[in-house]
């Protein structure tokens, strides 16, 4: 090791370490979109400025994992909050809580049912496992994969 430390300093291992680390990290989250290796990629850059200050390693190591800490703690859920991308309904979804038409019976036992939504037929389920005549109204509930969860309009 001490050939190699004859030509390159510490100065410049620690600028290289810390270079590296930051591309590495800020790499990682383009690719990984998980908004987590930003932060330890700023915290490169701060060890990055220390080191050009000539900074002892051990104080360039603390600011990188302090600067961190302190953005994942404290920064994270701020920008998590305002950067959030809003959710959307779909089609599907939008037909939560309408109301549709029994067009044959549900029986969840054997597994049939078909509730008309919007000019849509569906497959359907009774949410609490009772059996739905056809032609009654019904609210939908829940979408499970391509199945209504229905419950009665008027509770007998």
């Amino acid at each position: 090791m001490y050939i190699f430390e004859t030509y390159v300093s510490d100065f410049v291992l620690c600028l290289i370490l810390w270079a590296g680390l930051f591309v590495a990290f800020f790499l990682t989250e383009l690719f990984t979109s998980q908004f987590f290796a930003i932060w330890f990629s700023v915290g490169s850059i701060g060890a990055l400025i220390a080191a050009l200050f000539d900074v002892p390693p051990l104080l360039q190591l603390l600011i990188f994992s302090l600067l961190t800490a302190l953005l994942i703690v404290f920064i994270r859920p701020i920008a998590y909050k305002l950067l959030k991308i809003k959710y959307h309904p779909t089609n599907a979804d939008l037909i939560i809580g309408k109301e549709g038409v029994v067009i044959a019976s549900i029986d969840n036992l054997n597994g049939k049912g078909r509730v008309r939504v919007k000019g849509l037929d569906w497959a359907a389920k009774s949410e609490n496992g009772s059996d739905i005549g056809s032609g009654d109204a019904v609210i939908i509930k829940k979408i499970e994969g391509v199945t209504l969860v229905v419950a009665p309009k008027f509770e007998n």
